[in-house]
């Protein structure tokens, strides 16, 4: 059995390695934004931002400081994102993998 907190993911920004946490706090600020798993997906830099803002604890003006990297990043940036939010999904422990990879939807869960 996982424990939690098991599957944290690691980002880079701006050359910087990025922790981002499976936490109850995370998926407390994500949680009402029901459509952020669509907006990740759709590569809106407000759902990345939120999304690295919860995972890595940094606060408003380190937040704006990575703008730039967030942004410039974004295409780089998903795959980690998907895999956090659906660790979160997952009660902060890495989500299963499908034995057959034609069973793997396209949200968590799904299959």
């Amino acid at each position: 059995m996982s424990r939690l907190g098991e599957g944290k993911v690691e980002i880079e920004l701006g050359g910087e390695r990025v922790v981002l946490s499976p936490s109850i706090e995370a998926a407390e600020a994500i949680g009402p934004i029901l459509t952020v798993w669509d907006q990740v997906q759709l590569f809106d830099v407000k759902a990345y931002l939120l999304t690295i803002a919860a995972g890595s604890g940094f606060d408003a003006a380190q937040m704006r400081e990575l703008r730039p990297a967030i942004f410039e990043n974004m295409t780089k940036l998903r795959e980690a994102l998907t895999v956090y939010l659906a660790t979160l999904l997952n009660g902060g422990r890495p989500p299963p993998q499908p034995a057959n990879p034609e069973e793997a939807g396209s949200a968590p869960g799904e299959g």
